[in-house]
C-alpha cells in the first residue's frame, strides 16, 4: 500500500499566526500538525505537542515551528513511511510529489487504523 492511499488533506497556515489561533485550528479540525508553505514547498510545521511546550504565551508559530521538515514521496509504500516515524521518533509526515510540493500529511494514527484493517505491518 503507497502513502497517498492513506495520506490525508494537509492544513496550511500562515507562519504569523499565534500559537492560541494555531490551536483552536487543531483543536475544530481534530488534527494533530500544521504546515507552513513558502515557495510552493514545506517550510515549517507544527505540531499540538509544540504547542503544548510553549501553550499560554502570546508568541507566533514562526518562533515554534520546525524548519527541518522531514517528508515521504506519495508513491512510497507505507512500511517506508513507518520506519522514517520509529527512526526520527516523529508522528507526522508531510507528503510530497516529485517536485516537492506538498500533496497531503499522514501520522501515525492514519497508518495505524490502515494496520488495524490489514495487518500489514507485523514486524519480525
Amino acid at each position: 500500500m503507497k502513502v497517498k492511499e492513506v495520506m490525508k488533506k494537509a492544513i496550511v497556515i500562515d507562519k504569523d499566526i499565534t500559537l492560541a489561533r494555531a490551536s483552536k485550528i487543531i483543536s475544530s479540525k481534530n488534527i494533530s500538525s500544521l504546515i507552513f508553505i513558502k515557495n510552493n514547498k514545506v517550510a515549517g510545521l507544527i505540531t499540538k505537542e509544540d504547542i503544548i511546550k510553549k501553550f499560554g504565551k502570546n508568541i507566533k508559530v514562526s518562533k515554534v515551528m520546525s524548519r527541518n521538515i522531514i517528508k515521504i514521496l506519495a508513491d512510497d509504500k507505507i512500511e517506508s513511511a513507518i520506519e522514517i516515524m520509529k527512526k526520527n521518533k516523529i508522528s507526522v509526515l508531510p507528503v510530497v510529489n516529485e517536485k516537492k510540493e506538498l500533496v497531503g500529511i499522514v501520522a501515525v494514527k492514519d497508518l495505524l487504523s490502515v494496520a488495524g484493517e490489514t495487518g500489514d505491518f507485523l514486524f519480525d
